[in-house]
C-alpha cells in the first residue's frame, strides 16, 4: 500500500509551509528523528529572523515587491480579470527564464533555474520570501499572500497592517517599500542577481532597523562593525561566528544569550544523535560504524562536559525559548527527552553511551516518529540519521549577508 500526505489548501502560504518542509524532510540531513526541531526553528528565528533554508539570494527581497508593485499599479479593471497569484505565476516564471537569460551559467541561487524549460518554477519567490518580506517590513502587512491577493483583486482600500499609527497611510499605496521606482529594472542591461549600492543600503536597513530585529546577527553584525574584519562573518562556519561574537564587546548582551544558548543545544544535540546512529549501526551488526560511533561519542562527551553544556540554566532556556514575546510549543515529549538525557549524562562518570543513554533516546525515537521510527523498522544503517551539528540557518543566512555586503562595497554599480 502506498503512503500518501495530503492537506487542506486554505492558501499559498499554507502551501508554501507544507513544500518547504517536504523540501527539509527529502534531505536525509534534516530528517528529524529525535524531535528537536522545534527548539531548533525557535533559535534559528531568534538568530536570523525573516530567513529561511530555502531562500537562496537576498535579491529575491527586491524582485518579489517590485513585481507586486507593479501589480498595484495596474487598473482595476485588470486586477480583477487576473488575480494576484496568477499574475505572479506568469511574471515568476517570465523573470526566471530573463535570469537565465541574461545571467552567467556560473550565477547561482536562480530559483527555478532547472525546471523553467519543463513546466515552470516549482516553487514561487513569493511565496518562499512572503514571510521575510513581512518580518523586514518591506511588506506593511500581517496579511498572508492570499489575503492580499483577495484584497487587491476587489480594489480593497484597507487591508491589515501592523506596525503603523494611525496617521499612517493605510491604503494599498503603503504595502509595499522599496528603495526605487525603476520603471526599466527589468531591462536586459539592468538585470542580475547582484544588489546595487542603492538596494544594499534599502535591504540592510530594513533587516537590522526594524523594530523586533535589534538584536538579530544581521543587526549585531552590521552594529558592532564585524562585517568589515580581517575575515568576512560569511566566510565563517557557524561555531567561528559564535566564538568571535561572544568575544566582541560592542554586541549586544541578548544576542551573545541567544548564540550561547542555541550553540550549546547544537552540541548537547550532537550527542543522542551519535547514540541514534550506535543503535542504527548496532541493529546492522556494522561492527566498524560501531566502533567509529562509540570513538565519535566519547570525544564529544569530552567536549560536552568541558562546556557543561547541559547545566540547568541551558536547559530550561532551551525548553522556555521565546521569539517575539512569545513562548514556543515544545511536545512534552521532547521536553522530558531533553531533561532525563540532560540528567543522565551529568549523573555518568564515563565518556561511554551507557545502556540507560541508549535506552533514552530508543525511547524518544519511538516516542517522536512511531511507526516510522528508523528503530522500529530496523532501517538499513545509511552512515548518517537526522542532524549533524545545528547552523539554525546559517548556511543560507550567510549568502544573503554576502549579497548585502559586496552590494554595500559598491561591488556592483
Amino acid at each position: 500500500m502506498v503512503s500518501q500526505l495530503g492537506w487542506i489548501d486554505f492558501s499559498s502560504e499554507d502551501r508554501g509551509k507544507v513544500k518547504q518542509a517536504l523540501a527539509m524532510m527529502a534531505d536525509k540531513g534534516t530528517l528529524d528523528e529525535l524531535g528537536i526541531g522545534q527548539i531548533r526553528d525557535a533559535f534559528a528565528d531568534l538568530l536570523f529572523p525573516g530567513i529561511s533554508t530555502i531562500q537562496t539570494r537576498a535579491k529575491y527581497f527586491i524582485f518579489v515587491p517590485r513585481l507586486l508593485r507593479e501589480y498595484q499599479q495596474l487598473p482595476s479593471a485588470k486586477r480583477k480579470k487576473q488575480p494576484l497569484q496568477q499574475y505572479l505565476k506568469t511574471q515568476e516564471n517570465e523573470l526566471t527564464r530573463q535570469l537565465v537569460e541574461c545571467c552567467s551559467i556560473d550565477e547561482l541561487g536562480i530559483i527555478g533555474r532547472t525546471s523553467i524549460a519543463s513546466g515552470g518554477v516549482k516553487q514561487l519567490p513569493s511565496t518562499i520570501y512572503w514571510g521575510g518580506l513581512r518580518k523586514f517590513h518591506i511588506a506593511n502587512t500581517t496579511a498572508s499572500l492570499a489575503e492580499v491577493a483577495r484584497a487587491l483583486q476587489s480594489n480593497e482600500e484597507r487591508l491589515s497592517y501592523d506596525h503603523q499609527d494611525d496617521a499612517t497611510d493605510h491604503t494599498e499605496s503603503a504595502l509595499i517599500e522599496l528603495p526605487d521606482n525603476d520603471p526599466v529594472w527589468r531591462n536586459e542591461s539592468k538585470l542580475q542577481m547582484q544588489l546595487s549600492a542603492v538596494e544594499a543600503k534599502f535591504l540592510t536597513a530594513k533587516m537590522t532597523e526594524t523594530i523586533g530585529l535589534e538584536d538579530s546577527i544581521f543587526a549585531q553584525i552590521f552594529a558592532s562593525e564585524l562585517i568589515h574584519g580581517d575575515v568576512a562573518p560569511y566566510e565563517m562556519e557557524f561555531d567561528e561566528l559564535v566564538e568571535k561574537m561572544l568575544h566582541e564587546q560592542t554586541v549586544s548582551e541578548a544576542c551573545k544569550h541567544n548564540l550561547k544558548l542555541a550553540s550549546d543545544f547544537s552540541l548537547a544535540m550532537e550527542g543522542p544523535h551519535i547514540v541514534l546512529n550506535l543503535l542504527l549501526a548496532q541493529a546492522n551488526g556494522d561492527e566498524l560504524q560501531v566502533m567509529d560511533l562509540s570513538e565519535g561519542y566519547k570525544g564529544w562527551a569530552k567536549k560536552a562536559r568541558a562546556r557543561d553544556v547541559f547545566n540547568t540554566n541551558s536547559v530550561n532556556g532551551w525548553l522556555t525559548v521565546r521569539v517575539d514575546g512569545k513562548p514556543r510549543n515544545i511536545k512534552p515529549h521532547t521536553q522530558l527527552f531533553i531533561r532525563e538525557f540532560a540528567a543522565t549524562f551529568l549523573a555518568s562518570s564515563n565518556h561511554h553511551a551507557a545502556e540507560d543513554i541508549q535506552k533514552i533516546v530508543s525511547q524518544q525515537s519511538h516516542k517522536n516518529k512511531g511507526k516510522l521510527s528508523k528503530l522500529k523498522n530496523n532501517a538499513p544503517y545509511e552512515n548518517w540519521i537526522g542532524v549533524e551539528r545545528l547552523d539554525f540557518r546559517w548556511s543560507t543566512a550567510k549568502v544573503i549577508l554576502k549579497d548585502l555586503s559586496e552590494g554595500l562595497a559598491n561591488v556592483i554599480t
